[in-house]
């Protein structure tokens, strides 16, 4: 999906369909590649996805600690202002809630119509009208959702709803990552923490090379 929809096939290689979405699909691969904070990363990819489908407005809601609702991350000042005293449910029968339980797009051709779930009554007065929404992180740890609304409806093509379904999942693999790395690293610390009070520590010997690792609480016991 991610190669339709970034590039497509011609006798001398690939060619982009569309320019934007080719640039802010190369621009998204290699922040996410780089990048070791996931704030930092959403807050370029809302950026990056403004700009390329035209939208009136992209953010981030991410679920808060105990998974129940959503905080409204990187929209604009409006939209901040009319939704942040506004308690947005994860529940399945509220949106963005609704976008948390399947793996593609979740299209709203028309807010004020829409007889799924509950919308956000300052949804029409901020004039959203129409939108996407897809769920970032995996299904076992999600992170939240992020979502594209404009003040006119209909307003996404195939091309769009392919270039973001990509683009979100490029979004999910560099998140999975970041936290992956983060509790390896909350870890080794705990580890060390616990080989600090316990007045323990752990060695490793690479046989291949002959070298031999040592803990922080190796070199304290031997007073190196």
């Amino acid at each position: 999906m991610a190669v339709n929809t970034f590039q497509q096939s011609s006798e001398n290689g690939f060619i982009a369909i569309n320019p934007m979405f080719k640039k802010a699909g190369i621009e998204i691969l290699q922040f996410a590649l780089e990048s070791g904070s996931i704030t930092t990363l959403l807050g370029k990819a809302v950026q990056l996805l403004k700009t390329a489908l035209n939208v009136s407005w992209c953010c981030v809601f991410e679920l808060t600690s105990d998974k129940e609702s959503f905080d409204l991350k990187f929209g604009t000042n409006r939209l901040n202002s009319l939704i942040k005293n506004c308690k947005l449910s994860a529940d399945s029968g509220c949106y963005p809630g609704c976008a948390l339980h399947i793996h593609e797009p979740f299209m709203v051709e028309d807010f004020a119509t829409e007889s799924r779930f509950m919308v956000p009554p300052n949804f029409a007065e901020c004039g959203i009208k129409s939108g996407m929404s897809m769920r970032l992180g995996d299904s076992g740890r999600p992170h939240g959702v992020i979502g594209v609304y404009s003040d006119r409806y209909p307003n996404f093509t195939i091309e769009d709803i392919e270039f973001f379904l990509a683009f979100s999942r490029i979004l999910t693999s560099a998140i999975i990552r970041i936290q992956t790395v983060d509790t390896l690293k909350k870890s080794r610390t705990d580890l060390s923490h616990a080989q600090r009070i316990a007045g323990m520590g752990n060695w490793e010997w690479d046989l291949l090379t002959g070298k031999v690792y040592w803990s922080d609480e190796i070199f304290q016991i031997f007073g190196i």
